[in-house]
This record gives structure tokens, sequence and C-alpha cells, in this order.
């Protein structure tokens, strides 16, 4: 039988396997060594000087862009250093291009940052000035991947972050939620998607200080994203 999923990354000619094999009837077997694993995947005569496989149920080679109705760019910051505040950027544009191997795909954003949205009309005003994101100078958020990683079962998306001309390295944590069609002729692919990043070094600094020790923001964000992707048909 041939194994209808496999997902391991090796860079070094003695790594152990990282998943079992499932087969078409539901059964699991678990891989002895490495080359046990890569004899049942590839034929005879066919030598992998670089292992590196990553087989994906429904995958496809394309380029997809996100649903903005089904996707969502939110985040949350430590307010009066007790509770936390959750806003959400409500303009943006996500680009994914798959690649043959899912490793050499690449990814990329533009955020509209005027579309912040927190839930406090006098707070949103505050944060589009120049003490924060200074909206009209810099009109837009982008990221650029440079290289995607396996940690597990998810995916490590390195790239550049730009905010207020301020370019930085980030890495995304990215978790599939499948791939499949949709009622409309099209397929969909989800991924749920965290990082964090300090805003002070991105020129972010604006803040209160609080009697007594602490501040009214913190400096650290927490960034969850909810990415609803549709493959574009040629």
């Amino acid at each position: 039988m041939v194994p209808s999923v496999v997902l391991t990354h090796c860079n070094v000619p003695a790594c152990p396997a990282v998943e079992r094999l499932r087969y078409w009837d539901g059964s699991y077997q678990e891989p002895r060594s490495q080359k046990e694993l890569l004899g049942s995947i590839f034929p005879e005569g066919i030598i992998v000087n670089n292992p590196e496989v990553v087989q994906i149920p429904g995958y496809q080679v394309g380029t997809w862009n996100a649903d903005p109705i089904h996707s969502e760019i939110g985040f949350s910051v430590r307010h009066m250093m007790v509770s936390n505040v959750r806003g959400r950027f409500a303009d943006f544009e996500a680009i994914v291009t798959t690649a043959e191997n899912p490793l050499n795909s690449t990814a990329r954003a533009a955020i509209r940052v005027a579309s912040i949205d927190t839930g406090h009309d006098t707070r949103d005003t505050d944060l589009r000035s120049s003490g924060f994101l200074s909206v009209d100078e810099y009109p837009e958020m982008m990221f650029t991947s440079t290289a995607i990683r396996m940690d597990g079962d998810a995916y490590l998306v390195d790239g550049d972050l730009t905010i207020r001309g301020t370019t930085k390295p980030i890495t995304l944590r990215a978790e599939t939620g499948g791939i499949g069609p949709d009622p409309y002729g099209f397929t969909r692919a989800g991924f749920h998607i965290t990082t964090e990043i300090n805003r002070s070094d991105f020129g972010i600094t604006g803040n209160v200080l609080i009697e007594g020790g602490g501040v009214v923001i913190a400096d650290k964000v927490k960034i969850e994203i909810e990415l609803q992707m549709v493959l574009q048909k040629n």
C-alpha cells in the first residue's frame, strides 16, 4: 500500500522520521528508520540527496488570494497592566503563491492601517495619529515572506514586516485548517497564524505612565490571523 499522508523534515543524513505513515484503510505504521520511510515513498533507483518531503492532502500549486469576508487580521495589547484590548484591521490583501515543494512557496500581505478598529472611535482616532501608527505618512503595513520551515505539524514563515517605514524580521507560526472545494467551483485553504512583536521596534512608542509604576499600553503586541485563501483559476 502507498501512504496517503507523509510529513517529514530532514536536513541531515541520519535524522529520525517525525511522523507516522497513514494508509488509505486508516491503519498506521511507525517507520523504523528514515531509510525505510523514504523507501516506502520513492521507487527503487531514485536517489534523494536531501530528503525533505511535505505532502499535504488537497494541495495544489497556484496563486491564492485571501477572502476578506472570511478572514481577519487581529491583535491584542495589554492595557493598564491588567487586561487585554483587542482590535483588527478591516482592509487588507494577502496572496500566497504555492510551489511544487510547499516549503518553496511565498506569501505577501498589505494592510491599510487606517482600517484599524478596536470598537472605540476616539481610541481608533488616537491610534491613527502621529503618536502611534501615523496613517497619513505610512498608510500601509507590508509583510513579505523570505523562507518557510516546518515545526511539527505547523509552518514557520520567516519574513520582513514593515510598519511606519521600519522593516524588521519576524516569524509567523501558521497552522493549516484544511484544503477543499467550496460550492462555487473554487478551492479554499484555511490558516490560523500567530506571532508577537514589540511595537517600539517599529517606532510606535506612544504611552502614558501609571502612578506607582507601569504603563497604560504594553509594548508587546500579540497578532492572531485567520485566513481563508481561494485558489485563483487560470
